[in-house]
């Protein structure tokens, strides 16, 4: 792993440098050598620490605000440790259930026509959800938002998404 440190408004120590070496030491288990770690901490009145790296695919960002840098960053390493667990028995799941579907995904996508004014274009199949799955996979995937088909609302396609109170809003489609 190749561990990125920035500062953002506030001078890093030696001593702070250290404090998150040791902390994230346990992903060397985890990503290869030449995988690039990128840690903030910023200071403002309160301290913020951010990690950020992908892993499988995926990418793997968590925060963490407190007002002592040399407490709050050894509970971002403990969350993420937790979240990389999670990660990998979802993948586990995932797997599992990918290896008993019908069709393989050839077949399933369309040739896509891009325009000038399209930049990007993601395709992803959804399985029908619960309000309550749709926070829990948020929750695990570190996201902001997350797009869900909800099971209990037929031909629904939901936006959950993470309100500035630390609350959830969901924004519903009708067509």
């Amino acid at each position: 792993m190749n561990l990125v440190i920035t500062g953002k408004q506030l001078e890093l120590t030696d001593a702070m440098k250290h404090m998150v070496e040791e902390e994230l030491a346990f992903l060397t288990e985890v990503l290869p050598e030449d995988k690039p770690v990128t840690v903030t901490i910023e200071a403002n009145p309160t301290h913020k620490a951010s990690v950020l790296f992908y892993h499988n695919g995926d990418v793997v960002r968590l925060e963490q605000n407190g007002r002592d840098i040399y407490v709050l960053f050894p509970q971002l390493a403990k969350r993420l440790k937790k979240h990389l667990r999670g990660i990998e028995k979802l993948s586990r799941a995932f797997k599992k259930e990918t290896l008993q579907d019908k069709t393989p995904m050839s077949q399933e996508v369309e040739d896509i026509e891009v325009s000038a004014e399209v930049t990007k274009r993601k395709r992803f199949e959804m399985k029908p959800m619960s309000e309550k799955e749709a926070v829990l996979q948020m929750k695990m995937l570190g996201h902001e938002q997350f797009i869900f088909a909800n099971a209990d609302m037929q031909n629904t396609i939901c936006l959950l998404y993470t309100r500035k109170d630390g609350d959830f809003g969901v924004i519903e489609t009708t067509y």
